[in-house]
Formats: C-alpha cells, sequence, structure tokens
C-alpha cells in the first residue's frame, strides 16, 4: 500500500511521475469536465476550478493525442502572474492531490462519471 507521504516522494523526485499523476487525475474528471478544460462539479474526484485549465493541458500534452502518458512537460507557464516551470507546477499539485493520487495508485480507479 502506497502512502501520501510516497507519493509526494515519488512524484517530486521523478518527473515522469508527475507527468502520469497529471493524466490519472484529468481521467478522474467528468467527460464534459475534460473537455471544457473547467471543474463543473464539486465531487472531490479530479481538480479545484482554479488548477482545471493548467492540468486538462498538461495531461493533454503528456498523452500527446493517446490515452496514456507519452511525454514529459516542459517551459514555463504563468501562475498568479508569475512566470513558474510547468514540470515544477505539476510537482507541486502532485502535493495538492495527494490524497486522490494515493487512492488511485491503491487500486481506485473510479472515475467521475462513474459516481
Amino acid at each position: 500500500m502506497w502512502t501520501e507521504t510516497e507519493i509526494v516522494a515519488l512524484c517530486s523526485n521523478n518527473e515522469t511521475a508527475a507527468c502520469r499523476a497529471m493524466v490519472v487525475l484529468f481521467k478522474r474528471q467528468t467527460s464534459r469536465e475534460q473537455n471544457a478544460k473547467v471543474t463543473i462539479h464539486r465531487n472531490r474526484f479530479g481538480v479545484a476550478h482554479g488548477d482545471a485549465k493548467f492540468l486538462s493541458e498538461a495531461a493533454e500534452w503528456c498523452m500527446d493525442g493517446t490515452d496514456k502518458y507519452q511525454r514529459k512537460l516542459g517551459g514555463t507557464t504563468l501562475r498568479a502572474g508569475k512566470e513558474v516551470s510547468r514540470m515544477a507546477l505539476a510537482q507541486e499539485l502532485c502535493y495538492k492531490y495527494r490524497r486522490q493520487l494515493t487512492e488511485i495508485a491503491n487500486g481506485d480507479v473510479r472515475t467521475a462519471d462513474e459516481l
């Protein structure tokens, strides 16, 4: 069984893990939320409204037109008016969503559409 501490450490030290985390969190959003790149439902699945656009775009980049992880993030983006590394932001979101990532790592692969 994975712990939240182990998940955070893995994502902090492994860029592939951080990118894969963006993909699995994106997949937890409803299909409507995925298409719109926003959070619509308050269901404790997926991500908060303020993170939805970045996470959706990051996950789509990482999936590269497929339905699974294909490539790492690179470059920078603006967050709260500051230029930040996309990878650093993905790793920050891994910490924020550590509970869901731990659930997924331990076998809870339900999506919001399945609720």
